[in-house]
Parts: structure tokens; C-alpha cells; sequence
């Protein structure tokens, strides 16, 4: 009730220069913060959702000619198959719908730090606002920034078509980049390790629609591994463990759960049910089983972490593979799922003592400050970023 007020009310204290600020990462409270700090009145603005349209299949029949040759032939074809539905039939509803948003209609700027992704109405309405002249800046949204080869790259829109991209640490050289400082942990406290707590191995989910090869094959051979790496653990250190599923598993016909059982019906399986902060804060040691933000949000956080994935450090660039060979050096990232679970055998007693060593925490903070940079004033520095990055686009 308290947030319907609000979304109601402070729009009328917005002013139409007032700068578009929203997910960024930040906890509400800093992301108010940092409206205040800009001079502006918080705002709890939300998009609106695509409306449900009916598939029009003739229509999309008209939609191109296929011509050319190769794959722009190929590509043709299928472009009346694969656009969404609210860029062809859902357009028009869409648009009025973006018309008659409340936000400001000449900001000073726009930054978000997601909802370039998968906010249709925000990319409307940003377009929109971007061809008549308004300054639109993006933060980082998770792992693989600055660092894979496949995904997350500088051709990524949120980099290409912005005026500044604010990323966690790492710098291209180019004037559109801007380090500043991981923002999911923003404002949290770096916690001690825990020595009687449990083990924590944390899941990937199913790459749905975003490769070219074979997602379930892959993903039948990512899990044997985690299921090799239980099977390792001492039985003593696999009865404290508990198995995080990625979120997104309700999404695939992969019955997750029941493979599990399959595999051991004691072990404990975690849906979702409380979040990964709760479940950090009772464990003595986290796996990450996946290149992930997870392991840049421990190592920010000093959280004691280890980590394996397929492939070694294939995905990664040359330049990122010389800070990611520091945390192989240290052992805290590991080439396979039996060394993972021999190490966490070794280290399960005193975990703290490995952790807090000289050599994983010099590993650690080099890391950090390329791919996880922390902040003691993160309302102030990013207030600092963007305001610089507005400059810039002045100039």
C-alpha cells in the first residue's frame, strides 16, 4: 500500500529536467540516496509491460522479402519467426502506453544498470528520448563485462549505444568506458568466515536461446560434473551441503530436482526459497560451479569462495586470463569437480586460515580492483561517474 502511495505521489514532485534513475543495482535506500544527492526527488519509476498480442502470421509473412544469399537468405527467412511480438503486433499498444508514462520529458540524463535488458517499455522510451539529444548512460549488469569473448562484449548495446558505460573495474581505454565499482554489493559489509557453518555449491541455469549449439547436451555434461563433485566430497562435508538450483530451472524440462534425488535422495536441494545472502551467511565455504557474478560478489565481499567451470579460461580474453590465472594461482578457481572436493576436504577444518593467507588475499584484492572494485561511498562515487560522464557528453 505504502509503495502504490508513493509511485503515485512523487511523480508530482518530479521536474521534467529531473534525471531517470532506476535499477541499478543499488539497495533502494542508496538508490534514493543518490537522487537526493543529484538534487532531485526520489522516484520509484516503473515500465510498462508489452501487452499480450495475438500472433498475426500473415502479416509476418509480409513482413520481408527473402532475398540475397547465404546467411542474410537465412536470416531473412527467419525474421518473421523470431521478432517479438510487441516490436510487430504489440507495437502500437506498446508506444501509447510508453506515451503516457509519468517521467520526466526533457531528462538531464538516463542511467540504468539493467533495464537495457529486458525492459521493453524502458527501451522504447529511452530511444525515444535518446534521438532527441538526452545523455544515456549504463552501468555493468553482472559477470563477463571486460572479461568473455561470447557474451558481455564491447559490442553488447548497452556499451555501443550509450554515452558512458560504467563498469566494475575494468577499463577499454575508450572514452565511453568509466570504471567505478560493483554495485549488487554495494553499501554491504565484508564478513569474516564462518567455521562451523556448511558447504554451499551454487548452480548455473540452462543457456535458453542464446547459443548455437546444443544447450542440453552441454548441460547434461555441466551437471555430471556436479554430480562427480559431490560424489567426492568426504560423507561427513556432503550431509552439511546444500545444492542451490538457478532460479530460472522452473523454466526447462529438465526435472533438476528429481536428477538430484536420483543421485542422492539426502542431499539438500535449495529452490529459491531464501535468498543467497541468507544462505552465504551460514556457510563456512561457497562453490560456485560457473563462471559467475556470484564469485565476483564474494570475492568483493570477502567471502572464502572456490570455483570450477568447463573448459578452463577458454571463454576469456587474453588480457582477462592474466588476472584470472592469479585466482588459479591461489586456488581459489580449480580445473575440475574431484580437485574441487579434494580441496574443500583439505581446507574444511580451518577454512579462515587459507582464506585470510597472505597469498589468497593479495590474489583476491589484485583481482578485485580489475573485475570487482568495492566502494566506501557508493551513493557519492557514482554520483561523482555520472556527473563526470555528463560532462563528457557536453563537451
Amino acid at each position: 500500500m505504502a509503495v502504490a502511495c508513493a509511485r503515485g505521489l512523487l511523480p508530482k514532485l518530479s521536474r521534467k529536467t529531473d534525471a531517470v534513475i532506476l535499477d541499478t543495482h543499488l539497495s533502494r535506500t542508496n538508490e534514493a540516496l543518490l537522487q537526493l544527492f543529484l538534487g532531485q526527488v526520489p522516484q520509484l519509476w516503473s515500465s510498462p509491460q508489452p501487452p499480450v498480442a495475438a500472433i498475426d502470421l500473415s502479416r509476418r509473412e509480409r513482413l520481408v522479402e527473402v532475398s540475397g544469399d547465404g546467411f542474410e537468405r537465412f536470416a531473412r527467412a527467419l525474421l518473421g519467426e523470431v521478432l517479438p511480438a510487441c516490436y510487430l503486433e504489440g507495437y502500437l499498444p506498446l508506444r501509447a502506453a510508453v506515451e503516457a508514462l509519468p517521467w520526466p520529458a526533457k531528462p538531464k540524463f538516463i542511467y540504468t544498470a539493467s533495464s537495457f535488458d529486458l525492459d521493453e517499455g524502458f527501451k522504447l522510451w529511452t530511444a525515444s528520448k535518446v534521438a532527441r539529444g538526452t545523455p544515456y548512460f549504463a552501468g555493468q549488469h553482472g559477470a563477463g563485462y571486460g572479461s568473455h569473448l561470447y557474451m558481455q562484449t564491447k559490442y553488447a548495446p548497452e556499451q555501443t549505444a550509450t554515452d558512458a558505460f560504467l563498469t566494475w573495474g575494468w577499463n577499454d581505454g575508450t572514452p565511453r568506458t568509466a570504471p567505478a565499482f560493483i554495485f549488487n554489493a554495494a553499501g554491504l559489509k565484508a564478513r569474516r568466515s564462518i567455521q562451523d557453518g556448511g558447504l554451499l555449491l551454487v548452480e548455473a541455469s540452462m543457456l535458453n536461446q542464446i547459443t548455437h549449439w546444443d544447450n542440453y547436451h552441454e548441460f547434461g555434461l555441466y551437471q555430471d560434473e556436479q554430480f562427480r563433485f559431490t560424489a567426492a566430497l568426504p560423507e561427513a562435508i556432503r550431509r552439511q551441503l546444500t545444492v542451490r538450483l538457478h532460479g530460472s530451472y522452473r523454466k526447462f524440462e529438465w526435472d533438476d530436482i528429481e536428477r538430484w534425488r536420483e543421485r542422492d535422495p539426502d542431499i539438500v536441494i535449495d529452490t529459491g526459497s531464501e535468498t543467497i545472502g541468507r544462505q552465504m551467511e551460514r556457510s563456512r565455504l561457497i562453490v560456485y560451479a560457473y563462471d559467475s557474478t556470484g564469485i565476483l560478489e564474494c570475492l568483493s565481499l570477502n567471502i572464502p569462495v572456490l570455483a570450477f567451470w568447463r573448459d578452463g579460461l577458454s571463454h576469456l580474453s587474453e588480457e582477462a586470463q592474466v588476472h584470472y590465472r592469479r585466482l588459479i594461482d591461489a586456488g581459489i578457481v580449480l580445473p575440475g569437480p574431484e580437485v574441487v572436493a579434494q580441496r574443500v576436504a583439505e581446507l574444511w577444518d580451518n577454512v579462515g586460515a587459507w582464506w585470510n593467507s597472505h597469498e589468497v588475499q593479495r590474489a583476491r584484492m589484485a583481482f578485485c580492483e580489475q573485475f570487482a572494485r568495492s566502494s566506501l561511498h557508493p551513493v557519492r562515487d557514482l554520483k561523482t561517474l555520472l556527473l563526470e560522464a555528463l560532462a563528457r557528453r557536453s563537451e
